[in-house]
């Protein structure tokens, strides 16, 4: 039985309007202009290049599922690290920080695009790169938190930003060297998030009062040993168990006061015609 072609075409098609659209609307921004007559015809004609590219594309190679969503995690994930990195840069003035989002999510698709290119993605691919990104985000926010000292007065930025870049990077280089489900991923997304709410109330004494720069350090450092923990301890326990060898089936030993009668061909004897059975009968066991 043949496989459609290009089963991911909707998926691809979809996100691929999204960004176009996003993409026409943060040069608009970035431009300094407010008119809308300028904004929904450069929205309408991004959202339409993005649709008819991501058509062309699936109808040339066949992408799949795991391939259109790795593509689409690569974008957004890589627009929300530039627009993470901008507002801890403070970059001036704000409709610029829509620059640093389309050149992020530019940077994520190319990425997603060359690795694709020598493998194919599947479903669990396409959810490791997701994970790795999101891991990346909450890592780069708890390094914030700790390089500052404070987590009243101030919004990780810079951390989460460049957490989410390396992460999806990492993430998107496992995927091409292993293969894992997308169960399994989530088991261990789900771990270290119970690790992190753990190691959160464990250290939440550090922070309940007369807070310091090392208290707030510590409390930090307890999530991010909770999330550590909690993910390793979900990837051992959904780790594959090899299977045991099957055992074959033996013949008891006769335990000693049980006799069994027998009886039948018990050999046999040479004569000039051939082999003649030899019948017999008799008993067996331990006295």
């Amino acid at each position: 039985m043949s496989t459609l072609h290009s089963q991911g075409r909707a998926i691809l098609a979809v996100n691929a309007a999204l960004f176009g659209a996003f993409i026409a609307y943060s040069v608009q921004r970035a431009s300094g202009s407010e008119d809308p007559r300028l904004l929904y015809p450069l929205v309408t004609l991004g959202t339409g290049i993005g649709l008819g590219g991501a058509l062309l594309v699936a109808e040339e190679w066949d992408v799949g599922t795991g391939d259109a969503w790795t593509l689409a995690s690569a974008a957004w994930w890589g627009t929300a690290a530039g627009v993470a990195i901008a507002n801890g840069r403070h970059v001036q003035p704000l409709t610029d920080r829509y620059a640093y989002g389309v050149g992020g999510g530019l940077i994520g698709l190319s990425l997603a695009t060359f690795s694709l290119t020598r493998s194919k993605a599947d479903e669990g691919d396409a959810v490791l790169v997701n994970s790795g990104a999101a891991l990346g985000l909450g890592f780069g926010a708890l390094a914030d938190f700790f390089y500052a000292g404070d987590i009243e007065t101030r919004t990780p930025y810079t951390g989460a930003g460049i957490g989410t870049a390396v992460g999806l990077v990492a993430g998107g280089t496992l995927a091409t060297f292993v293969q894992v489900s997308p169960s399994r991923v989530l088991l261990i997304d789900l771990g270290a998030g119970l690790g992190a709410v753990t190691g959160a109330a464990i250290g939440s004494p550090l922070v309940f009062e007369d807070v310091t720069p090392a208290k707030t350090r510590g409390f930090v450092a307890a999530t991010a040993g909770g999330m550590v923990l909690g993910g390793s301890i979900a990837w051992w326990l959904t780790r594959e168990r090899s299977s045991p060898a099957p055992a074959f089936p033996s013949t008891p030993a006769p335990t000693r006061g049980h006799v069994l009668p027998y009886g039948g061909v018990i050999g046999s004897s040479a004569t000039p015609e051939g082999a003649v059975p030899a019948y017999g009968a008799g008993l067996r066991g331990t006295w």
